[in-house]
């Protein structure tokens, strides 16, 4: 019944994309990364042998490209063009050298099984592709599948953990060892996260955005997210969000004055602890308590248990990630066949390689050098020079153009601001994921959004003269 019920989902989807190819691309493209967690949690996700869920969504991506480029292609800039013969590159040298030739020094030959588990790596060229294609076709209809699939799922997850009968899938586990404390979370965030920033930048420059579209339940979504998060009780996602407002604040502030806009961010804030109290009033005081535990950490190394963290420390299982990465320092480690639950089996088991893996994931740089060593890392770097000085040229526009340009086209405006704040939060807070990520469908997907906007912007005198010169960002 359940692999039935998938059938005629995907069918449904498949339909969508066929007749309205645009509206298909970006459904798939949510669905692709599972918002809530349903089909990870409810449903056994292949569905012919090893084919899956996402394998399904990607092709009806695929599908709903070609669809599309037969009323028209777009032009694509020179900068993106280099970006993406150099991810064609990367890819490349992943598969020859991560998953066949390490591997195969190593004793491993593990390459069938790297192309099946890393397959979603492989995507990523494409749906780099895709995003960049759609999006200078149009970010309204993502814009309002980020905001719709966020209040939706975010509204059952929560009815389900007030009065029980869950409906979104959760996972919860103890947040000190010994201690009744709860951390309570999703499996899946999909792509919605982005709700946070996308509201933090309508909520303070308001009346630029006055034409973005269901801005309150974008409002109203954020707020839940941020409840989600206070409720997981851990340390990385309560640094996360604060840098995510601090950073925000930050940017906006360099493009507009935002005096208002903080006074309104400060009553938001000021709401969301009123519903935590009233819903949730036990994880007022344990967010209280993490943010201490959270200075004292970062201020101390130690938190107000007296216990270290071995990601500041750089000892404990880092002591054998170092280990690792002095007996193969240039090609690193190459493919490893455990996933993450049978790395965490094996681990807690003891497994000396299984620890390291894990604990080299939690630290900046660490991993990449740990798994495809100091050559690896050289290899990748380009990538986020090529995007650090793509972020500072969208920047450098956004500062030099008269927000008066943006007001035809402020999903424009709306989408540069939240993808500088991210990028921004990736190279610092987030900075563990760095090098891991490169690739990953995630990845691909901001970078298609930022080198579309990018185009956008170097076209922006021309559209300004001549507005019947493109009809993109609608």
């Amino acid at each position: 019944m359940e692999t039935l019920f998938l059938y005629l989902f995907v069918l449904i989807i498949l339909f969508i994309a066929l007749s309205r190819p645009a509206l298909g691309f970006w459904l798939s493209l949510s669905l692709f990364f599972d918002p809530g967690g349903f089909f990870m949690g409810y449903f056994d996700s292949n569905l012919i042998g090893p084919v899956n869920v996402s394998d399904a969504f990607f092709g009806i991506m695929t599908i709903a490209y070609f669809v599309r480029i037969k009323k028209g292609k777009v032009k694509c800039d020179r900068k993106f063009l280099l970006f993406f013969r150099y991810c064609v590159f990367l890819i490349v040298y992943f598969i020859i050298s991560y998953g066949y030739i390490i591997p195969v020094l190593n004793g491993n030959d593990t390459f069938r099984l790297f192309l099946l588990k890393e397959r979603n790596t492989l995507y990523g060229i494409f749906i780099l592709w895709f995003v960049y294609y759609f999006a200078n076709h149009g970010l309204i209809v993502h814009y309002k599948i980020l905001v719709y699939t966020a209040a939706v799922v975010l509204s059952m997850y929560l009815l389900g953990l007030v009065f029980g009968g869950y409906i979104v899938p959760i996972t919860s586990f103890s947040r000190y060892v010994g201690e009744d404390v709860m951390r309570i979370g999703m499996l899946s965030y999909g792509l919605f996260q982005a709700v946070l920033p996308l509201s933090l930048v309508v909520l303070m420059i308001n009346p630029h955005l006055r034409k973005i579209p269901v801005r309150k339940l974008l409002y109203f979504a954020s707020l839940l997210l941020v409840i989600v998060y206070l409720l997981t009780l851990t340390r990385r996602t309560y640094i996360n969000l604060i840098a995510t407002i601090v950073f925000a604040v930050f940017v906006i502030n360099k493009v507009i004055h935002i005096r208002k806009g903080i006074r309104r961010l400060i009553i938001a804030l000021g709401f969301v602890f009123v519903v935590l109290t009233f819903l949730f009033p036990d994880y007022r005081k344990y967010s209280g308590d993490l943010y201490r535990d959270v200075y004292l950490l970062l201020s101390t190394g130690e938190d107000t248990r007296g216990r270290s963290d071995y990601r500041l420390s750089r000892t404990g299982d880092m002591e054998i990630v170092k280990d690792y990465i002095r007996e193969k320092p240039w090609f690193g480690q190459g493919f490893t066949w455990m996933n993450w639950d049978e790395k965490v089996e094996r681990a807690n088991k003891g497994d000396r390689f299984a620890r390291a893996w894990d604990a080299a994931q939690e630290v900046p740089v660490y991993y990449m050098v740990f798994s495809k060593g100091i050559i690896g890392l050289l290899v990748y770097t380009p990538v986020y020079i090529i995007i650090i000085y793509s972020l500072v040229s969208m920047y450098r526009k956004i500062r030099k153009y008269n927000l008066s340009l943006f007001q035809n086209h402020q999903i424009v405006l709306l989408f540069s601001l939240f993808l500088i704040v991210s990028y921004i939060l990736e190279f610092t807070v987030k900075a563990y994921s760095l090098y891991g990520d490169v690739g990953s469908p995630r990845f691909m997907v901001n970078a298609g959004l930022m080198f579309s906007i990018l185009a956008y912007l170097n076209k922006e005198y021309e559209i300004e003269k001549d507005p019947d010169t493109s009809t993109s960002y609608r």
